[in-house]
Order: C-alpha cells, then sequence, then structure tokens
C-alpha cells in the first residue's frame, strides 16, 4: 500500500494495491477476509494504529542510514528487521 503522497512506487514480486481508501481501511478489509498480514515499515502511523490486532505482525524496518529517531520507534514491541 502506497503511501498517499509516493503514487509513483511500484514494487516487483508483490502486490501494489491501489486505492482511495486509508491503509488502515484496507487492511482492515483482508482481515475481515480472514487474511493474517505482514507490515514493514519506517515506525509508521498505520503500525501503531494497528498495533493490537493479533492477526497482524509489525516489523520495523531500520537501518545504520537512518536517524535513532527512526530506529528507535515509540517503546513498541515491533519485530525488526535491519537492512
Amino acid at each position: 500500500i502506497p503511501h498517499p503522497r509516493y503514487d509513483s512506487h511500484q514494487f516487483n514480486g508483490v502486490l501494489n494495491v491501489s486505492s482511495e481508501m486509508i491503509a488502515e481501511d484496507i487492511i482492515l478489509e483482508y482481515l475481515e477476509q480472514g487474511i493474517s498480514l505482514e507490515i514493514y515499515g519506517f515506525n509508521s502511523t498505520v503500525q501503531y494504529n494497528l498495533n493490537n490486532i493479533s492477526t497482524i505482525k509489525n516489523y520495523k524496518i531500520t537501518s545504520p542510514f537512518l536517524k535513532d529517531s527512526f530506529n528507535h520507534g515509540l517503546g513498541f514491541d515491533f519485530n525488526q528487521v535491519s537492512v
């Protein structure tokens, strides 16, 4: 699901979702269909908003190229993926 400000990014080998809905609503529609999801992000608000849903696994992307504030987040216990 692309960020609303970035409509030109597409990724190969994954489902690219194009919708007028916000990411949280798109994700909730998938959950209503019984699909479990993994969300990868840089401590995004979508991850924070959906943090308490058990069928979602959140992954925080970290990198030495990012500012410390991006790598540490706000104290949520997301799984970590380093790049």
